[in-house]
Order: structure tokens, then C-alpha cells, then sequence
């Protein structure tokens, strides 16, 4: 079967083995939005699930009341159940399956026709876009190439990241000349006022209230506000822009990038610049991985920083971590006067910011612009299946690798 209102059918056939059935998966994009209904039955039974009938009172209106991105649906086939419910036939285009073996290339469902690749001759690129063919090619083609919208795995951990971001960005840039002062040497007077950026943006749109709820508590009670002050207080840097828009600053011969940098800190003493990227995740990227082409996004800000204020030397780089009621800034970069200056009260290792990091970056760039360029996509035969187990293409994938 095909479906036809949106951008791109999302389907995968599964054919059982011995006493398994047959899965037709039926993909939107958020399976945690909506009830996942995976047990061996057809798309008609979803019906019979009391929630289901609570909600939307008929299974066509449960489809149809749903925004795009939040649709999951899967059934089982047999002999008796191959014809698919006409409760559907508003929303899907149906035509007889085609059932293949898990291991055949057919197996992962219709996805658009392959049409020959035409760059502009200049290569618009972001962080994030870089990111994702370092990771895998596979996945950049599937989101920047076709435009696919995926599933998202951890739809909690991305409510949280937006959410936080939001709030950062509300308070910093909120903050007059004093606060401002007040953040690098008393951040405790700040407490009400970031208090009140927080409620601000959880009262300000229409957040699900599972998310308010996680974030107000995981802010409020676990010591998480007076954190994230006095992270700010140790470093000792004024804030000098917050969530800095950037649009095609020249990146490489043939490639800009555009984006956004979560904060940019100064040195009041000497105008020298610092830029910050906000992690919420259970991890960081290794420091490694962001001087080694395998992650991006610093190396890019710092070079974007640099290009945008040039009357201002960039001396460092850091992720600042925010999570389970901590905060910790990670140094990723420094210049050689930053090292015994701004960061010698962090106890942690450094690269350095220097001409040949700068340099090495350059050619970096060409390699990935050129193989992008090149139109070759593909999962690394190196691809791990934890990566491939946190992809939101894991379920229309080929090449995926099961753990």
C-alpha cells in the first residue's frame, strides 16, 4: 500500500518466520505521541482500543485527527486479514502488499524514486547537517536530500532539549548591562529572574503537560536552577549574544553554512570571545570526535564567530552540559592565553586553538563538501547498531544494523 496525502510514503514489510506473523509497519513519525498499537492484529482493530475510541470515536477519525507527524500504526497479516480496513481509504491509497524476506533489499517499503542529484554550485550546509553525514551518509540523505520526515525515538529527551534551549535563551537575553555583571560574579541574585524565564516559557504556548511537568520539576527540584547560575559564575564571562543567527558565511570554496549559536561569551577584560553549545543529552560529543571531522558543531561556531566579529579574537570552545540537575561546562578548545587565563580553573584537558587546528578544520571541510558532492550515500561499514538503534530512519532503512 501507498500513502499519498504526504510528502512520501513510510512503509515497511516484514514477512515472519515459523509462528510469527507477517508485520505491515505503517510509519508517521512519533511513536510516544500516541498509543503504539503492535500487537497481532489488523490497521481496523484500532478501533477496539479504548483510548482510541475515548479520543477520536472511530478509527477514521483517530487517523485523521492526528497531525502527520504523529502516526504510528502496525498490524499483522494472515490469510484472512490481507484486506486492509476501508475506515483508511481517506487517508491511504491501497495496493496489494508485496511481502519480501527481512534480509531482501526490497524489504523497507516504497520510498521516492531516485532522481540524478543536482547541487547549486554553492552547497548550503549547517552544523547539524554536517553532523549527520559524518555520522552517516545514509541519514543525511534521507533528511536533507528527500526531506523525510522520521520517527523520533526519544520524544521526551527532544522536548526537553527545545525546552531548555527556550529557556536559556529567554533568560540570557533578558539580562540587562547589571545582571549581566551580577551572572559572572553573584549569580545567587539572579535566581528570581531566571525563575520567571522558566515559568514565562512554560506558560508561553501550549507545551504537552507531560513536558511542563518534567521540566519544572527536573529546574525546581533538583537544584538544577542554582546550577545552571553558578556555572556561569565559575566561568566568569559575560554573556555577549544569545542564540547568534547566522546565514551562508562562506565555510569552504563552494559550501556556506547557516545556523544559529547558542551563546557567545566575552571576557570583560579583553573583548576575546568564547563560544558555548548547549547539550542535554546523556552524553557529550567527545572532545576527539570535535577536532577529528566526526562532529562538527564547535569547530564550525568558532570558525563562524570569528568570520562574524572580526575585531575580536575566538579563544575558546565548550559544551555546556544540562542535565540531572547539573551543569558542567566541557572545554573543548583554547587558545594558548585562554588556557592559563580564562580556563585554568577547570581541571580538564584542552585542544589546541590554533592555526594548524584552524587549518585542518579547512581541509576537513573540502573532504566532506566533495563526498557530499559526490552524490555516494550510505551507511559506514563501521556503523555501529547503537547508532543505528537511536536513528529516526531506523525503521525505512535498508542498511540498518540490529543490535
Amino acid at each position: 500500500f501507498r500513502r499519498v496525502l504526504f510528502r512520501s510514503p513510510v512503509v515497511s514489510f516484514l514477512e515472519g518466520t515459523g509462528a510469527a506473523p507477517s508485520v505491515v509497519m505503517v510509519l508517521g513519525c512519533d511513536q510516544d505521541a500516541i498509543p503504539r498499537f503492535e500487537s497481532p492484529t489488523y490497521l481496523g482493530r484500532l478501533i477496539d482500543e479504548p483510548d482510541c475510541v475515548a479520543r477520536y470515536q472511530s478509527a477514521g477519525d483517530y487517523y485523521s485527527g492526528c497531525p502527520a507527524r504523529e502516526r504510528w500504526f502496525s498490524y499483522a497479516t494472515g490469510e484472512s486479514q490481507l484486506g486492509p480496513s476501508r475506515l483508511f481509504d481517506s487517508a491511504i491509497e491501497w495496493v496489494a502488499p508485496l511481502f519480501q524476506p527481512l534480509d531482501s533489499p526490497e524489504a523497507c517499503g516504497v520510498l521516492p524514486d531516485s532522481k540524478p542529484l543536482v547541487f547549486p554550485a554553492e552547497l548550503a550546509l549547517s552544523a547539524t547537517a554536517m553532523n549527520a553525514y559524518a555520522q552517516c551518509p545514509q541519514l543525511y540523505y534521507y533528511r536533507y536530500v528527500l526531506n523525510l520526515d522520521g520517527v523520533a525515538v526519544d520524544r521526551l529527551g527532544v522536548l526537553w532539549g527545545v525546552m531548555v534551549h527556550r529557556i536559556a535563551q529567554v533568560f540570557l537575553s533578558g539580562l540587562s548591562s547589571e545582571e549581566g555583571r551580577l551572572l559572572a560574579t553573584d549569580s545567587a541574585q539572579l535566581r528570581p529572574a531566571l525563575s520567571a524565564a522558566i515559568e514565562s516559557v512554560l506558560t508561553s504556548q501550549s507545551w504537552p503537560t507531560h513536558g511542563v511537568l518534567y521540566v519544572r520539576q527536573a529546574w525546581f527540584e533538583t537544584g538544577l536552577l542554582d546550577a545552571f547560575l553558578a556555572s556561569f559564575e565559575r566561568m566568569g564571562l559575560r554573556v555577549f549574544q544569545t542564540e547568534y543567527a547566522f546565514e551562508s558565511v562562506p565555510l569552504v570554496s563552494g559550501a556556506t553554512v547557516s545556523g544559529a549559536i547558542d551563546c557567545i561569551l566575552e571576557d570583560p577584560n579583553t573583548g576575546a570571545l568564547v563560544v558555548v553549545d548547549f547539550k542535554t543529552g546523556a552524553t557529550v560529543p567527545s572532545k576527539k570526535d570535535s577536532v577529528t571531522g566526526k562532529h562538527h558543531q564547535l569547530a564550525v561556531y568558532v570558525h563562524v564567530a570569528q568570520a562574524c566579529f572580526p575585531d575580536r579574537p575566538v579563544v575558546g570552545a565548550c559544551f555546556w552540559h544540562i542535565k540531572d540537575g547539573c551543569v558542567e561546562p566541557v572545554i573543548v578548545l583554547a587558545d594558548d592565553d585562554a588556557k592559563s587565563t580564562l580556563f585554568k580553573p577547570f581541571n580538564q584537558r584542552f585542544h589546541a586553538l590554533d592555526a594548524a587546528f584552524r587549518a585542518n578544520q579547512s581541509a576537513l571541510w573540502e573532504a566532506l563538501v566533495a563526498s557530499i558532492r559526490s552524490g555516494q550515500y550510505g551507511a559506514p561499514p563501521n556503523l555501529s547498531p547503537n547508532t543505528c538503534s537511536r536513528c529516526v530512519y531506523q525503521f525505512m532503512c535498508p542498511e540498518i544494523k540490529w543490535a
